[in-house]
């Protein structure tokens, strides 16, 4: 009988970058567009990385040094010890840059007929998150963190597979793999005109963000009769003075 050893469990505890298959999609479409200048979103990424709770402490401590602690990811695509803050959004932007090149790549392959040339674009797609692939874990399932037994749900066959991964890049990496390989449409944003990959087989003209439906809308608007606008105009007017006099 083979020997048995215990088991740590700190390797099936869920990791700040962690979202699960329900949130990944959001969780990339945030970072892709995300200008990481911004306080809100510079922040968030310190979140997502474990960077947040040290830097913290380390302002509770009386520390000002323009050093970012360094983040609890261990997977080799990680800004190594602590960075100046300026360090790490180059870093993240050329992340961004990787993973929009490789979407885009794909959109291409999608429509492209010719075959040797579907190929070498599939293949640079591939290419171009290839080391971010590389820190996600496939071969796993659903343990609990505080023992590492195996979850095994009643009337299931099997244990729940789960995907992790050892960075954000990596959690990132699963994102847009699973979009590309549920891509069964794909075109170019008539507005923005960047790529956009949809799993639906219907004819779009849009990409998923919000900035763009709206201009779209408004570009497109069927115009109005003045006379309709005017009569609009004058019943706001009424209700606005109505309100203010009770």
């Amino acid at each position: 009988m083979p020997q048995m050893h215990a088991v740590s469990t700190d390797a099936f505890r869920a990791r700040p970058w962690e979202v699960g298959d329900g949130r990944r999609a959001d969780l990339l479409s945030w970072f892709v567009d995300a200008d990481l200048d911004s306080p809100e979103n510079f922040d968030r990424l310190l979140d997502l990385t474990g960077r947040s709770p040290r830097v913290l402490a380390a302002k509770a401590r009386g520390v000002t040094s323009d050093l970012v602690p360094p983040g609890i990811e261990h997977g080799s695509w990680k800004v190594p010890g602590a960075a100046p803050r300026a360090t790490i959004v180059r870093v993240y932007r050329d992340l961004q840059r990787y993973l929009t090149e490789a979407r885009a790549y794909w959109q291409r392959a999608k429509v492209e007929r010719n075959s040797e040339q579907r190929q070498l674009l599939a293949f640079l797609a591939l290419e171009r998150f290839r080391e971010e692939r590389a820190d996600v874990t496939s071969l796993e399932v659903e343990r609990s963190p505080d023992t590492g037994a195996v979850v095994w749900p009643q009337k299931a066959e099997r244990p729940e597979p789960v995907r992790r991964a050892s960075s954000l890049a990596g959690e990132f990496a699963i994102a847009l793999y699973d979009e590309l390989m549920s891509a069964k449409t794909a075109g170019l944003c008539k507005v923005c005109g960047r790529p956009w990959l949809s799993p639906v087989r219907k004819r779009r003209r849009l990409c998923y963000r919000e900035e763009c439906f709206r201009k779209w809308r408004n570009d497109h608007r069927s115009p109005e009769d003045p006379a309709q606008v005017y009569e609009r105009v004058k019943r706001s007017r009424a209700r606005r003075a109505k309100g203010r006099r009770t």
